[in-house]
């Protein structure tokens, strides 16, 4: 499994609508590929995280060249909440727990 991590600064101002945005856009595009094992989403202050599981390393290639993921993207930065800076890494699961779904 590969941990993938985003993060981003926000207009804590907004934090309600990253919030909808997130649950009600994001987490149906993420559950919409092949692979993705889990999604949560957190903040503390102006930090923002995403943190998706995936099956493995092809399924993050395919999410990264899908246009459902990049139109959600498109439009997560036309919303105008975000902040920079914003990154990304991955992680390769090496142990823990997490209830099935």
């Amino acid at each position: 499994m590969i941990v993938r991590v985003w993060t981003s600064r926000f207009d804590t101002a907004r934090r309600a609508e990253l919030e909808d945005f997130a649950n009600r856009l994001s987490l149906p595009m993420f559950h919409r590929h092949d692979g993705c094992q889990g999604v949560l989403f957190a903040y503390d202050g102006e930090d923002w995280v995403t943190v998706t599981l995936w099956r493995d390393r092809d399924s993050i290639d395919r999410l990264n060249q899908s246009d459902d993921y990049q139109a959600t993207v498109d439009k997560i930065l036309a919303a105008g909440f975000l902040r920079e800076p914003q990154t990304v890494r991955e992680w390769t699961h090496a142990g823990g727990d997490l209830p099935a779904r």
